[in-house]
């Protein structure tokens, strides 16, 4: 998601009448910034996690993205499995403290390589409470309210920004983001958590490559040309 530079500090604009406290909120005079603060603190604090996203881009096209993130003193492990529209797999990262090995549908093959690359920074949750911050910080926040997502108590906030709007779901239960949405000149895009677990452990089975999930592909060396 694209994010202002800047980091000039805004006062966050009185809630509107239809603004609504939930329960778990202890700040009352201002319940919209209560939601977002009570959101940054759990992604700040979540170092271990399991989630799949199905995300819709302008254009209607969905893709959907299960993730696996481990974060511990010894370093961080993580997989994204990747799934397009319709099709099963069309690719693999997984990191495991030692390297990146890439599985790309369309060439049936994999790609292995002796060096960190900079994925556990896109995949770690404090990037979510980073963004959350700045927001609070740069953006007119303009609603806030109870609602439900897929069966989900959620509390709904709304930021604009120079013509661009973001909306963010929180699960009320956890503060975790059940929902995400940016609506600006290139379109709207919405990403929808289907599924997600909190305080995941390390497990073999989830960051290596199993010998039957490798029969019949092919390893290769060098970097995939659509790698990105």
């Amino acid at each position: 998601m694209m994010m202002k530079n800047s980091r000039v500090l805004l006062s966050v604009l009185a809630m509107s009448a239809f603004v609504v406290a939930c329960g778990n909120i202890n700040d009352d005079s201002d319940p919209g910034e209560a939601m977002v603060r009570d959101a940054i603190e759990r992604h700040g604090e979540t170092d271990s996690y399991y989630e799949r996203i199905a995300t819709t881009i302008p254009g209607g096209h969905t893709s959907i993205f299960a993730t696996w993130y481990v974060e511990t003193d010894d370093g961080i492990s993580y997989r994204e499995d990747a799934y397009s529209g319709s099709q099963g797999l069309t690719r693999m990262v997984i990191y495991d403290g030692k390297g990146v090995t890439v599985y790309n549908d369309t060439q049936n093959a994999y790609y292995q390589f002796e060096e960190e690359l900079p994925y556990e920074d896109r995949l770690a949750q404090s990037d979510l409470a980073a963004e959350l911050s700045v927001h609070l910080a740069t953006s007119e926040l303009t609603l806030a309210r109870e609602t439900m997502v897929n069966g989900r108590a959620a509390n709904h906030v709304v930021f604009s920004d120079e013509g661009e709007r973001y909306e963010y779901w929180f699960d009320q239960e956890t503060s975790y983001r059940i929902q995400e949405r940016q609506v600006g000149e290139s379109g709207d895009t919405l990403r929808t958590v289907e599924d997600y677990t909190l305080g995941i452990n390390y497990d073999d089975d989830v960051f290596t490559l199993s010998e039957e999930f490798l029969e019949g592909v092919s390893e290769r060396s060098g970097r995939p040309e659509n790698w990105n």
